[in-house]
């Protein structure tokens, strides 16, 4: 028989699996899967595989669902621990049996344990998402004693390129002196015969059904299942993958979190009457859903609508978000095609998807800044809690994708920290860059903050630093600086000439993830501040933040309400004690702003080296004036 190259997505999660991070699903609300086993081997089979298994979270039943099926075989994905201080670790186990599975439960308590077992009964096993920390103690000692103990480690298909390539230049590191070094080092041995020689097989880690088969394994010259496993087992199989995004990771998310509520509330029968609902269901799910002639007419009907008909008839959040995504699905040729047919490309899907939720996220944020703004400036203290309500909502909302964004990052910084510590920096690009984005709220102008991130640019230039200025304003093409559209701005009833512009927070997210910032600086605790200070948070890097302008006195000179200064105030020192660092440019104001409630280890004390033409004092009676240059030190 002539040989080929079978193929076989290794990691598959079914109905049964428990979450390997549970507490994304919590904040979810959910903590179950409705995949069936029998529907993913379908789809794998769809997509191209040979072979086809499931490896559950500590349980063979998605494995034994699909057994009497041909091309199958049984496995499963082990958590187990290093005993010690309980690091977390996910092994891959193919082909064993009840027996087996017995013994693995008893044993996978203690890594050191479960490997010895796998080893003896010649179980072919994989270390899962080796870079990926599960309960945040992988640490470069528990990571360099994995390398020990496996000689076939998983590119996995919910991890993104980078990680996958810094794996691979670890794994391609390695050799006799170097595995020899951490023997001695771990007073442990290695396993296999030649250790410092390790293989890669790829697995799509899939709990939604929306990615079977996107990363799989290939073994070369093989023709029948034994023939597959020899070649696991000897380092020749062949991970293929399409790279994971944090869009890719969100959809996963909002489709776990779509597929557990439409089973827990039933919502599946709403579904021709709500064209989100109808959206969501071709874009989140593989599925098709069989309908009746009744169900397809009702669906018509119900999509016929006239827009009145759908109207709610509170005004709040859920009906805000079903009238927004009704435009933005209804004007939207292409989204209008996939509530239609449901075909696209699973990437185009992805990028879809987060461009819908920015959309809707940005229109209800926009409408949220507006009435918050009003009921502070009309002092009306218990629709100011309402709107905050709505904002808790709309985060909520977005979580997902703030979800995935930080833990590709934090992913992405073990692997850059490894490779620097291991002297691999140079496999990798910037791996020992720093990187700043600077946001400031406007980047043209005449005020003193504008003159000084100005002249933080150019002096960061002349210096080779890498410094990124980030505005958001109606100015295209802002000079030496990257401008985002804004979402949508609000004039200050006391001087329309001040605005406020709302920044696009979830594109500024991606920007900054895809850009590699490792810090991030603002001047500013407005809009684009508080848009900073959340990047940083979801991406895990520091935050700095400069404190130029009195906003509490500026309040008060525009309003004459000493409401509205306390109210700025108790803001401006919630804002400022999130950060990492403030600097001030005034030894008075460090000793104001501590006794006002900023915590003193927090502020630095930073010359600001003006210049002298620049500074022109203005009195109380000249604030007002139209042409004034607001130059003074803040």
């Amino acid at each position: 028989m002539e040989k080929k190259a079978l193929k076989a997505d290794l990691h598959v999660h079914s109905k049964y699996s428990v979450r390997p991070s549970e507490w994304i699903l919590q904040k979810l609300g959910c903590a179950e899967s409705y995949t069936d086993p029998v529907s993913l081997y379908n789809k794998a089979i769809q997509r191209g595989m040979d072979i086809v298994t499931i490896t559950d979270h500590n349980t063979l039943s998605g494995s034994l669902d699909i057994a009497h099926l041909d091309n199958t075989f049984v496995s499963e994905e082990i958590t187990t621990y290093f005993p010690d201080d309980r690091c977390k670790v996910h092994v891959l186990a193919w082909d064993i049996n009840e027996k087996h599975h017995e013994d693995i439960t008893r044993y996978r308590e203690n890594i050191f344990d479960l490997v010895k077992y796998l080893n003896k009964e010649g179980i072919v096993h994989a270390l899962a998402h080796p870079t990926y920390s599960l309960n945040d103690k992988l640490t470069f000692e528990r990571f360099e004693q994995l390398l020990l103990l496996f000689n076939l480690f998983e590119m996995n298909g919910t991890r993104d390129e980078y990680q996958n390539n810094a794996l691979k230049t670890i794994l391609g590191s390695l050799n006799r002196n170097r595995i020899e070094e951490l023997c001695n080092k771990y007073n442990m041995e290695a396993a296999g015969a030649e250790p410092w020689k390790k293989g890669m097989m790829g697995g799509s880690d899939d709990h939604s059904s929306l990615n079977i088969a996107r990363t799989y394994t290939e073994v070369p010259d093989a023709y029948e299942m034994q023939g597959f496993f020899d070649g696991l087992r000897a380092g020749r199989s062949v991970p293929c993958s399409v790279p994971s995004t944090p869009k890719t990771f969100g959809r996963n998310l909002y489709s776990i979190a779509y597929q557990f509520y439409n089973t827990k509330f039933n919502i599946d029968k709403y579904t021709n009457d709500e064209l989100l609902l109808r959206f969501a269901e071709k874009i989140l799910t593989n599925g098709k859903r069989q309908e009746s002639v009744y169900k397809r007419l009702r669906g018509y009907i119900g999509y016929r609508r006239p827009d009145y008909l759908h109207k709610n008839r509170d005004d709040g959040f859920l009906s805000q978000l079903l009238s927004q995504a009704r435009k933005i699905i209804g004007n939207d040729q292409v989204m209008m095609a996939v509530v239609k047919t449901g075909a696209g490309i699973d990437s185009k899907k992805d990028e879809m998807w987060f461009n819908f939720i920015n959309s809707v996220a940005e229109q209800l944020l926009q409408r949220s800044a507006n009435s918050l703004l009003k009921n502070i400036s009309g002092a009306n203290l218990f629709d100011i809690f309402s709107t905050i309500g709505s904002a808790g909502s709309l985060y909520t909302m977005l979580a997902p994708f703030f979800i995935s964004y930080g833990i590709f990052t934090k992913d992405r910084k073990f692997c850059r920290d490894y490779l620097k510590h291991a002297g691999l920096g140079e496999c990798t690009q910037d791996v020992n860059r720093c990187r700043m984005a600077h946001f400031t709220d406007t980047f043209n102008g005449l005020g003193g903050d504008v003159k000084t991130s100005r002249m933080q640019g150019d002096m960061a230039k002349n210096h080779w630093k890498d410094i990124t200025m980030i505005t958001c304003g109606p100015d295209q093409g802002v000079d030496g600086a990257v401008n985002f559209k804004p979402i949508g701005e609000v004039e200050m009833p006391e001087d329309p000439e001040i605005k406020l512009y709302y920044p696009p927070v979830l594109n500024m997210l991606d920007y900054c993830y895809e850009q590699g910032f490792t810090q991030i600086h603002s001047v500013t605790p407005g809009p684009m501040g508080l848009a900073a200070l959340l990047i940083s948070k979801i991406l895990r890097v520091p935050h700095y933040s400069t404190y130029h302008t009195a906003f509490p006195q500026y309040a008060e000179k525009l309003t004459s309400d000493h409401t509205i200064s306390d109210i700025v105030w108790k803001y401006v020192v919630w804002f400022y004690n999130q950060t990492d660092k403030v600097y001030v440019s005034s030894k008075d104001k460090v000793e104001e702003l501590v006794l006002k409630g900023i915590k003193k280890e927090k502020i630095e004390f930073q010359i600001r080296d003006n210049e002298k033409d620049l500074f022109i004092p203005v009195t109380e009676e000249d604030f007002y004036k139209r042409d004034r240059r607001i130059v003074a030190a803040a």
